[in-house]
C-alpha cells in the first residue's frame, strides 16, 4: 500500500500482475477485478466513491487515472508508473517479476529518492 504525503488515499497492487486492485480514500475503497489474461472486468465501490464528493476518471482499459487532482500513468505492463499532483509528481519502479521496488519525488529532470520497496524472502 502506498499513501501520498497530503493526500489521503491509498492503493493496492494485485500480486500475481502488478495491476491496480484497489484504492481506498478516506473510509471508501474501489475494487478493480480483472479476468485471468489481466483484461479489466469492472469495478466496484464501497461505499460509491462519487457520494464522497471525489472526482474520479477511468481510462479505456477501466484503470483509475484520475482520483481528485492527483493523475496516474501506467506503464506497458499494467503498474503505475508515475502520478502527479500540481506540482508534485512521483515515479516508480519495478523490478522484473512486476514488483515495486523504488519511488522517487520528481521536481524538473530532478529525482529525489522517497522510499524503497525491499523483496519479502
Amino acid at each position: 500500500m502506498t499513501d501520498f504525503p497530503n493526500f489521503p488515499f491509498s492503493w493496492r497492487f494485485e500480486s500475481r500482475e502488478g495491476y491496480l486492485a484497489s484504492v481506498t480514500v478516506e473510509n471508501a475503497t474501489a475494487l478493480y477485478n480483472y479476468d485471468t489474461s489481466g483484461l479489466f472486468l469492472n469495478e466496484s465501490e464501497t461505499p460509491n466513491l462519487g457520494d464522497r464528493g471525489h472526482l474520479t476518471h477511468s481510462d479505456v482499459l477501466g484503470r483509475l487515472d484520475q482520483l481528485d487532482a492527483v493523475h496516474f500513468v501506467y506503464g506497458p505492463n499494467g503498474q503505475i508508473s508515475s502520478a502527479s499532483s500540481g506540482t508534485q509528481a512521483w515515479k516508480f519502479y519495478y523490478d522484473e517479476d512486476g514488483q515495486r521496488i523504488y519511488k522517487t519525488s520528481v521536481s524538473g529532470t530532478t529525482e529525489t529518492p522517497v522510499a524503497a520497496f525491499p523483496s519479502v524472502g
